[in-house]
């Protein structure tokens, strides 16, 4: 999705809100420039979608006088710590999402809140702003926690990543977040196509893989109550009660199912079944349910009498929707509801101790046995598969790394999923690789250098092959490759032997200019035509690549005498005919 379509996307909310509250005095005021009106109703999104509150009349303080700040809230975190918001909101124009802030915009932003932070903003005519003011004020003096945020709808700026570590190492418990349109977008998108219910948006991103925490066990009587597997891996086997998961849940969220093959599934049957015991016969909860598996990368020697203790990076790689169906079912829980449930659920917690990648993937692959599981299940945590699909969000083609992860779809954006995009990128750029690689082992040939355009690119190629015609599917992805040699032989010989074949066809297919991607596709399929027995040996698996020296050849009597006629010489009746069977 371009930051373009995304801000489009905001706007009609903004609008939406404008026309929600078009009896509020503040709307009124605005309602004859649209800038103003725009700017204010940003503030009232930001309230709504980030900080849940729904009464904004006196949170925004916007007014004379108080260019310092646009909204002063405070909000409780999971550590039931006070936080105290100060957000600077900077609206603009759909032009500037593409363009990066000015960094002279978040340095005075900076200033503005060193100001605050050093008892000098003297109070405004603004009475909102001066009662807001005194309540931060009486917050930083008491060594509360702030959070002081810039709000645009443009692009961060990575000049001022220096000022805003400085401004934080001189100000402990002092944090300044950037919202800019890319953040603001990953969320919108978790939110409103994944469906991924997030606790508190606003709360800084923990991370339960780099951090202590403390599990609480229960123990039934006297005695012992645990199972303790030492060898290879220490392991443990202990109650929990739903307290510690309810807790965890709201700490780290989803962040809890890094390592695990899938999140979990809001409103599934078995989840509802799961909240409807949890509720209404919480003693029956541990007989009906399987508990979950976690693993840690450091366990302590547990004693016998031991109640709590530290681990440090807890993922659970099994029993996702036992977590959530308990914190959905502890959150619709009054207070004596949530204390019967801790007095009657026992959940059973399997623990392990991290034995490396290969050891751990394998506990996450066997413990989810029972439920149909592919490579790619396995690999959607990766960080190349999380970067690629964050990178595939400022594009209109989103990269699905976990089947059926997004519940809607907006309009005009096409999803596709890792595995076919990652064999269209090896058979584009390698083909051998591809021939040898075939169905499996495709994930393993990713890479940090890997850009989302070269995925699109070699995708995009890969459906017009097809679409030009349809007899070649079986061989699609072996002609595929060809397509690269002949498409990088055309470009040195019409432009230059420099030319980056990738940038070129991404901006073609901006453009939506594709004659030339086509030619070339037709002077292909031409060309093979006369070669349908090496064609049948591709398909019908008799060889390979790195078997055949007549196919190697193939790559090279098609470039061998290529001229730039040769392509472009190729009628645009030719073209249309072929367009004609999409």
């Amino acid at each position: 999705m371009y930051n373009t379509d995304f801000y489009q996307i905001l706007d009609t909310e903004l609008s939406e809100i404008a026309k929600k509250y078009e009896s509020d005095e503040e709307i009124k005021k605005r309602k004859e420039n649209d800038a103003q009106l725009k700017s204010y109703c940003l503030m009232v999104w930001f309230l709504e979608f980030y900080g849940k509150i729904i009464r904004v009349k006196n949170e925004i303080v916007d007014g004379p006088g108080d260019s310092s700040c646009d909204i002063i809230f405070q909000k409780m975190n999971f550590l039931k710590e006070t936080i105290f918001y100060v957000v600077q909101s900077k609206w603009n124009v759909q032009s500037k999402a593409d363009k990066m802030m000015e960094s002279d915009e978040i340095k005075k932003a900076l200033s503005d809140f060193q100001t605050i932070l050093n008892g000098e903003k003297l109070e405004t005519k603004n009475p909102k702003f001066n009662e807001s003011f005194k309540s931060l004020k009486m917050h930083i003096n008491q060594n509360g926690k702030v959070e002081f945020v810039f709000l645009s709808l443009s692009k961060s700026n990575p000049s001022t990543d220096e000022n805003i570590q400085s401004f934080q190492n001189n100000n402990p418990n002092m944090f300044v977040r950037i919202f800019d349109i890319d953040y603001i977008k990953r969320d919108f998108i978790d939110v409103h196509y994944k469906k991924l219910e997030k606790q508190n948006l606003l709360e800084r991103k923990y991370n339960p893989k780099e951090e202590e925490i403390t599990i609480t066990i229960e123990r039934l009587g006297p005695h012992n109550n645990q199972i303790h597997i030492q060898n290879p891996f220490t392991s443990y086997i202990v109650l929990v009660r739903p307290k510690l998961l309810f807790e965890l849940f709201e700490r780290y969220g989803y962040s809890l199912f890094i390592e695990n093959v899938r999140n979990p599934i809001k409103g599934s049957e078995i989840n509802e079944k799961m909240q409807e015991t949890l509720l209404n016969n919480p003693a029956f909860f541990w007989y009906y349910n399987n508990g979950i598996t976690a693993i840690s990368k450091l366990l302590p020697v547990l004693s016998k009498q031991a109640k709590e203790f530290m681990v440090t990076g807890f993922q659970v790689i099994n029993g996702a929707q036992t977590v959530y169906a308990i914190h959905s079912a502890y959150s619709k829980a009054a207070g004596a509801e949530r204390k019967k449930m801790d007095q009657e659920v026992l959940i059973t917690l399997r623990l392990y101790k991290s034995g490396g990648t290969d050891f751990d993937r394998n506990v996450t692959k066997y413990t989810n046995a029972q439920n149909i599981m592919n490579d790619r299940d396995f690999r959607a945590n990766d960080s190349i598969q999380i970067r690629l699909q964050n990178e595939s969000f400022s594009t209109k083609y989103w990269y699905e790394k976990r089947k059926d992860e997004f519940v809607n779809i907006p309009e005009g954006i096409i999803v596709i999923s890792n595995e076919t995009m990652i064999k269209t990128f090896i058979a584009f750029f390698d083909l051998s690789s591809y021939m040898a690689l075939k169905d499996f082992g495709l994930f393993d040939i990713l890479n940090d250098s890997i850009n989302y355009k070269s995925l699109v690119v070699s995708y995009l190629v890969y459906l017009d092959m097809e679409r030009l015609d349809s007899q070649y599917t079986k061989v699609r992805f072996f002609l595929l490759g060809l397509f690269k040699l002949v498409m990088e032989s055309y470009l040195g010989l019409k432009y230059s032997k420099n030319t980056d074949v990738v940038e070129y066809l991404y901006n073609k297919y901006e453009k939506e200019d594709l004659k030339e991607i086509q030619k070339v596709i037709l002077y292909i399929y031409n060309f093979i035509k006369t070669r349908p027995d090496l064609l049948d040996k591709v398909s019908s698996g008799q060889t390979s690549v790195t078997e055949n020296q007549e196919l190697k050849n193939l790559e090279f009597l098609l470039t061998r005498s290529l001229k730039v006629d040769d392509v472009e010489s190729i009628s645009l009746n030719e073209v249309k005919e072929a367009q004609s069977l999409r």
